[in-house]
């Protein structure tokens, strides 16, 4: 952090602070930096030097400056010294790239969020502030997620003909961290997921990091061949299969309801677990119903807002 300003001789006036000595030196900093006494990047006496100005013991001033900087109020820097930090109402707020950037859309998302949803989340921050709801948030939230908030999501991915209970719904960090949750429920280190010959590098991953093996199924305009599925599951190391049969990362294949079916009864035939992802099936409305309407107990459904709302909502 470099220094535009020095804070060497700087001596807070106590006297209008009351508590311990280290807390009314912190409370003294925070007076100063609020009223631009001590501008960012000031340079704060150090702990010995001010000690001896303020006639206190070093570990007193060694205490106040931990407050301080638990409170966001000053960073310290090895070697260099003890710097007021930023505040916050005077950070520039995040530009995103100039218009002849590139698009990154490697994790396809949309690239403005200044549209309505952005408005609509401000408003909806704003309500809750005004009607003090705020404690709900602070505490620690079930492990499923409140039941207001389960019975919001289950009518949030409702369609006609795909009605979930609340009581069906988990609530958890985005769809990766879903999709986590659900290999971990089905499948042990060494177990093989069968799943797109081309697929989300999403599974690869959570595939790696438990420790799992992968089996590519060959697949048509209709999604994966059910011949290829039933195959693999007669060999018996399949533990459950990963599908995305709305928009199908990478190849935005959408699978048709008959396969969605044959795939389906074949799972249960088999028993084994689905993993049906359908992050982008807000985008075709039209498409043909979730594969867990055809096997509500064999199939695990994963959504998320990333793509339909916004990213950061996780």
């Amino acid at each position: 952090m470099a220094s535009a300003h020095s804070g060497d001789a700087w001596v807070p006036d106590l006297s209008r602070f009351r508590g311990p000595r280290y807390k009314a030196i912190a409370d003294a900093l925070a007076a100063d930096i609020e009223q631009n006494r001590l501008p960012s990047g000031t340079r704060l006496p150090t702990h010995r030097d001010l000690a001896y100005r303020l006639k206190v013991t070093v570990g007193t001033v060694t205490r106040a400056y931990s407050e301080a900087e638990k409170r966001g109020l000053i960073g310290g820097e090895v070697g260099r010294g003890t710097f007021v930090r930023p505040r916050l109402d005077a950070l520039p707020a995040p530009v995103p790239g100039s218009n002849d950037a590139l698009i990154d859309l490697a994790i396809n998302v949309s690239a403005n969020n200044s549209g309505s949803e952005a408005e609509s989340l401000r408003q909806t921050l704003a309500d809750i502030g005004v009607q003090g709801a705020v404690e709900p948030f602070l505490a620690y939230q079930p492990h499923l997620g409140m039941a207001d908030h389960r019975a919001a999501m289950a009518r949030f991915i409702a369609r006609p003909g795909f009605e979930p209970e609340a009581e069906t719904v988990f609530l958890t960090s985005g769809a990766q961290h879903a999709l986590l949750m659900a290999l971990s429920a089905v499948a042990a280190p060494g177990d093989t997921i069968a799943c797109d010959a081309l697929t989300y590098g999403g599974l690869k991953s959570a595939a790696r990091l438990m420790h799992l093996r992968t089996k590519g199924l060959p697949s048509d305009e209709e999604g994966i061949l059910p011949e290829a599925f039933d195959a693999a599951c007669r060999e018996g190391l399949v533990k459950a299969l990963y599908c995305m049969p709305t928009l199908q990362n990478p190849t935005a294949i959408i699978w048709s309801a008959q396969r969605r079916a044959e795939i389906a009864a074949l799972a249960q035939r088999h028993r084994v677990a689905v993993l049906e992802d359908d992050v982008y099936g807000f985008l075709v409305p039209e498409a043909p119903l979730p594969m867990r309407t055809y096997a509500p107990d064999q199939v695990y459904y994963l959504n998320s807002t990333s793509k339909s709302l916004a990213a950061g909502l996780r």
